[in-house]
């Protein structure tokens, strides 16, 4: 497989890189986190997942504003505004019905946050470890600690969470790899984002088919706030599974099977 990387503007302006990969109807990545989309190609565990996911589909990835091949100076990175480098790719690529699967810490809000806009062009949405109410992650002190380090040295991947989930080697390449795709300032916006996101009220209008999907031991967002979100959404199925790590590559074996299945999508042999 080789991906096919290009260019959109958002309707504020920003210009947005996107790739697509495979062949079949389309499924939509929604990014919550500052990622790119050419250094993720060169990094194995990366691009396995990627080819992965592409089975049976035309996956479409892109880069967040403030990240990656996108435009990085910019005023904010909420998921109000996140939402609209979605509306721009699926916009630019005309398509009119599409899946959606959400990865990434903002990346649930910013899929609901367009969902309840556009009911109309989603047929199916997988949200893997979303929340409502950021303010409920973790505590205001806590948050405030988080976003402070983060201005200053970027996200601090294992500091979030009790137990370290990946190798020195991995976390070493992660940091790498974050350091090349977003500077700690914007960094630090999206933890803020985060943790002030609130998209309780917009819910109800999720009419969308929803897979909702929560680790039960996820370090990143409790496990309660994924099954309020499935409890909340009009037309929401919640699967569960046991997993410590938030690292989508380490959750592929439940997650990729589970997507297939919901989205209608024939299981292909993976690597």
């Amino acid at each position: 497989m080789e991906q096919d990387i290009r260019f959109c503007t958002t309707t504020d302006g920003v210009r947005i890189a996107y790739a697509t990969i495979g062949t079949g109807p389309p499924l939509v990545y929604v990014c919550g986190w500052p990622q790119s989309i050419d250094l993720e190609w060169d990094m194995p565990n990366s691009r396995a997942f990627i080819e992965d996911l592409a089975l049976g589909v035309t996956l479409v990835r892109y880069d967040m504003r403030g990240g990656g091949l996108s435009d990085r100076d910019v005023e904010s990175v909420s998921a109000e505004a996140s939402s609209l480098d979605l509306a721009a790719v699926v916009d630019h690529l005309q398509l009119e019905t599409f899946a959606a699967v959400s990865f990434g810490l903002l990346a649930g809000p910013i899929a609901m946050t367009y969902a309840a806009k556009h009911p109309e062009r989603l047929s199916h949405l997988v949200l893997c470890a979303p929340y409502m109410n950021g303010e409920r992650i973790i505590d205001a002190e806590r948050a405030r600690a988080l976003t402070e380090y983060a201005w200053n040295f970027g996200f601090p991947f294992n500091d979030f969470v009790s137990e370290p989930f990946l190798s020195r080697e991995e976390i070493n390449e992660q940091r790498r790899h974050q350091a090349a795709t977003a500077g700690p300032a914007t960094q630090a916006m999206l933890l803020e984002a985060m943790f002030s996101t609130n998209v309780e009220e917009i819910v109800a209008k999720v009419a969308t088919p929803t897979l909702v999907m929560h680790a039960r031991q996820d370090p990143y967002v409790p496990f309660a706030l994924g099954r309020e979100v499935a409890l909340r959404l009009p037309n929401a199925e919640f699967i569960t599974f046991d997993s410590t790590s938030p690292a989508v590559w380490q959750q592929k074996n439940v997650v990729l099977p589970e997507l297939r299945r919901f989205i209608g999508i024939e299981q292909q042999g993976a690597k």
